[in-house]
């Protein structure tokens, strides 16, 4: 288990959501990812797992499982993205990490479809 104490969460990280806009060429979306309106960026305990290179269908995939420990927030959720030293990662679960529930625990992912690369 990986502990974690404020003076620990050293890393900055970026919250973003997905948003559309009309395109202006009758009604189409098109979709971005911009920063959460609300303290985008915290700080954070990352902790880079290890990669998990394998295959989906035909294709050979290099996955980059990372655990992010910040301070308890209650506005983000699995749909968003976390950036992270100008790389993207979905979020695969957000989780209470401790008794008093100080803290969540968020495991990412790099290299996911889906994320918006």
């Amino acid at each position: 288990m990986i502990k974690a104490r404020i003076g620990e969460l050293d890393e900055r990280i970026t919250f973003q959501s997905e948003t559309t806009a009309a395109d202006g060429m009758g009604g189409v979306t098109s979709t971005s990812w911009a920063n959460i309106a609300d303290t985008p960026e915290v700080w954070a305990k990352v902790v880079t797992d290890a990669s998990d290179e394998g295959e989906r269908g035909s294709l050979i995939t290099n996955e980059y499982p990372v655990t992010v420990i910040i301070r308890n927030r209650s506005d983000i959720d699995p749909t968003m993205r976390v950036v992270w030293r100008a790389l993207n990662y979905a979020i695969r679960s957000i989780t209470p990490y401790s008794k008093r529930e100080e803290f969540r625990l968020l495991k990412l992912l790099h290299g996911a479809p889906g994320q918006g690369t």
